[in-house]
């Protein structure tokens, strides 16, 4: 099996506080890895490491040949106009930012010659980042994780957004979430998310919270 990533006594710190230390991991193709742990447990500063956006204090991350690395940003609201499948070819920033610039050359009334000479060079590009290949390789990606192949047309925004406190940002729910709240937020309005068709569920007036599935 061959290696696609290796991390090397990778450690981060700020200051004397160690977010990361003597991290080792080893990503072989075809294998699917989870990154669990609790918040402040340095999750977000090893996906940056990994990524390159962080430098480690000391240690080494190295891809084999040929292989890139994808990444969307932590962001719940920044994908919420686009489907599942443009979602993850956005992973890929060069090869969208080329897929977008053509498609807003050729869709120009006034196409000119420089544009033609722009789009012949876009071309290429996107060629070579095996643009072709992309949507197919989006979907081999989703359906290798074990999602159903009709996850890829869906948009984010068809999640349920419901309001949080006053000046809070909303919680995004989709229609086969499980959440758990406490008492504090029973001032949710959920008789009118139910009437919305998105929820059903009960409550449990025996503890001091509510579930809905």
């Amino acid at each position: 099996m061959s290696e696609l990533l290796r991390m090397e006594n990778v450690s981060k710190c700020f200051g004397s506080f160690y977010a990361n230390q003597d991290v080792n991991l080893t990503v072989g193709e075809g294998e699917v890895h989870t990154l669990l742990g609790e918040n402040g447990a340095g999750k977000s500063t090893f996906l940056k490491v990994l990524s390159g956006d962080v430098t480690p204090t000391r240690g080494s991350v190295a891809f084999g040949p040929h292989e890139r690395l994808s990444v969307l940003k932590q962001d719940h609201f920044l994908y919420d106009d686009y489907d599942v499948i443009s979602t993850v070819i956005m992973g890929n920033k060069r090869l969208y930012d080329v897929m977008q610039e053509k498609e807003a050359l050729y869709s120009k009334p006034d196409f000119t010659d420089e544009d033609g000479i722009r789009a012949a060079e876009l071309e290429g590009e996107f060629a070579e980042l095996d643009g072709w290949e992309a949507e197919a390789n989006a979907s081999k990606l989703i359906q290798g994780l074990g999602l159903p192949e009709s996850l890829l047309s869906r948009v984010y925004d068809r999640c349920l957004r419901i309001p949080m406190v006053p000046g809070a940002r909303s919680l995004n729910l989709s229609n086969s979430v499980a959440i758990v709240l406490y008492e504090a937020l029973r001032t949710l309005d959920f008789p009118g998310m139910q009437e919305a068709g998105a929820l059903t569920g009960r409550e449990d007036e025996s503890a001091p919270w509510m579930d809905y599935v």
